[in-house]
């Protein structure tokens, strides 16, 4: 999910979902439209159908945990502790 901004319960439920949420300008999001293709790095998102570019934020435990399936099947099989090796 790409947008400017997301509240902090939304942020933290989407943890638990093991959804990655991508942090980008809010003038290049709202010019994207549903039928344009985007590339996105953990650097910038390219909107290959306009060739407009931003910078993007993507955390790397969000990544991480996406692909357990979030944090609660995460920790069906991993200690807490091991939570902080996914941020590095």
């Amino acid at each position: 999910i790409i947008a400017p901004s997301f509240a902090r319960i939304f942020y933290r439920n989407a943890i638990n979902q093991g959804l990655v949420l991508i942090v980008a300008d809010e003038k290049f999001t709202s010019a994207v439209e549903e039928s344009h293709q985007l590339e996105i790095t953990p650097a910038e998102i390219i909107n290959a159908t306009t060739g407009a570019r931003t910078p993007a934020s993507v955390s790397q435990m969000l990544l991480a945990l996406k692909e357990y399936g979030g944090i609660l099947e995460f920790l069906k099989k991993h200690d807490i502790s091991e939570l902080e090796k996914l941020a590095k």
